[in-house]
């Protein structure tokens, strides 16, 4: 038993000494895993994807307003062609002349350029569509990191428990320590009892599995820190100062996006009525065939046209309007959606809420039971001392201090984990 008790302190010492290097350097914080995760975490590289997708619809639609220029060629052979036929009386002064006939074979190549005037505003509505899209999809990736930040804060304040508990223990270990050997030497002396010390060495293995399996669980909760961030944890996390303030306006990343969505359809209609307006367009075109322009030339030919041309839809069967119907639809289902989240979201603050007070409560009661248990712990100390109490008693004495601390140190940190879980759904964290 002595060389397992020596094997536990010298392990002990061991462990306590990485810890202290490590508090040497800055402690990660709850933010930087954030930044961490924003950094490294796969759904945030979406982002880039739909900046780049927004870039080139924007190119596409400013290349609608750019000249355009197009090649065409045709070759044909028509059954019949357009005759005159002169039936002059004798003695006319045009007597004798004859308009010649028309080939019936036709080539032509030609190449235009075509420069918009006027497209009824559908470039402009089309680029801000697309920015409207871009900023709802950005936020759409916002609404999954929403996730990514909740999984944080699992691992995180499970981290900072574990590792709070380990030094709880360690501290609760070389107390067991000190008080065996103190017992020790009255075995020794024939105070106390051989059955004393194995009462205390059991409690200090008891210790030591606990400390093992806080271990343990920090290592868990700092791998799917790691996995989560993206980057090594390999010191203790800080304890973040986090403070609420209950009511005002939420910016839940998803009621943001419902906004932005609705936003986005708004443009999408006014896209639509431009799409009744008239496109004007100038134009130029060049060609070579036979016939050129005159149509009763039967040689090959260049020639050339320029003007301005106008289309306009103006009748497409209701179309429009029933597109236009379709967006207001799916406004009004975005809508519904906003205030069904709006309301769970409410429910979920209010949740929060009584839940913080809760542990608020139970901190205070925590705190006076841990110093009533540690005045009571300090007693039993001295009555062991003077035997007035049996080594039983006061390890029963010393394990409800370090209960009363453990829940202490659990309640305080839940009631951190608590309030970022409320600072997170408020989008302020």
């Amino acid at each position: 038993m002595n060389r397992t008790i020596g094997l536990t302190a010298l392990l002990l010492f061991v462990s306590v000494m990485p810890v202290r290097a490590q508090q040497a350097r800055q402690n990660l914080s709850l933010k930087r895993c954030y930044q961490l995760a924003r950094e490294n975490h796969p759904v945030m590289k979406q982002s880039r994807y739909y900046k780049e997708v927004s870039a080139l619809q924007k190119k596409n639609a400013a290349a609608g307003l750019l000249p355009r220029l197009s090649f065409a060629g045709m070759s044909r052979y028509q059954s019949d062609v357009t005759s005159v036929s002169l039936d002059m009386p004798r003695g006319s002064f045009i007597q004798g002349i004859s308009i010649p006939e028309p080939d019936k074979d036709q080539h032509s190549l030609t190449l235009q350029v075509d420069q918009v005037i006027f497209d009824g505003n559908i470039a402009r509505y089309t680029k801000e569509y697309a920015q409207k899209q871009l900023a709802a999809n950005l936020q759409a990736v916002e609404v999954s990191f929403l996730e990514v930040k909740q999984s944080i804060n699992r691992a995180y304040f499970g981290l900072l428990f574990s590792q709070e508990k380990v030094k709880l223990l360690k501290t609760i270990q070389q107390d067991l320590y000190v008080q065996r050997g103190r017992i020790a030497s009255m075995v020794k002396n024939g105070l106390l009892l051989e059955d004393d010390l194995d009462a205390v060495d059991a409690r200090v293995l008891e210790n030591e599995a606990g400390l093992y399996e806080a271990h343990m669980q920090a290592r868990q909760s700092a791998e799917a820190l790691e996995k989560l961030t993206g980057a090594q944890v390999t010191g203790p996390v800080a304890v973040p100062d986090i403070s609420i303030a209950k009511g005002g306006p939420a910016k839940n990343p998803a009621l943001l996006l419902f906004e932005r969505q609705i936003t986005g359809l708004e443009t999408a209609a006014r896209m639509e009525n431009s799409k009744r307006l008239p496109i004007i367009a100038a134009y130029a075109r060049a060609g070579y065939g036979k016939p050129g322009l005159n149509m009763l030339s039967n040689t090959f030919d260049t020639y050339y046209t320029a003007g301005i041309q106008c289309r306009w839809n103006m009748w497409d069967w209701g179309v429009t309007r029933r597109r236009k119907q379709q967006l207001s639809l799916k406004q009004n289902i975005i809508a519904s959606s906003e205030a069904a989240w709006s309301k769970g979201l409410a429910i979920s603050f209010g949740h929060l809420e009584k839940e913080i007070d809760v542990l608020r409560f139970a901190i205070e009661s925590d705190r006076k039971l841990v110093a009533i248990r540690t005045r009571m712990q300090k007693r039993a100390e001295s009555q062991l001392s003077n035997g007035t109490i049996t080594t039983a008693e006061y390890i029963r004495q010393l394990s409800d201090v370090q209960r009363a601390e453990i829940n202490l140190r659990m309640h305080e940190i839940e009631l951190l984990q608590k309030k970022a879980a409320y600072q997170t759904l408020k989008g302020e964290l």
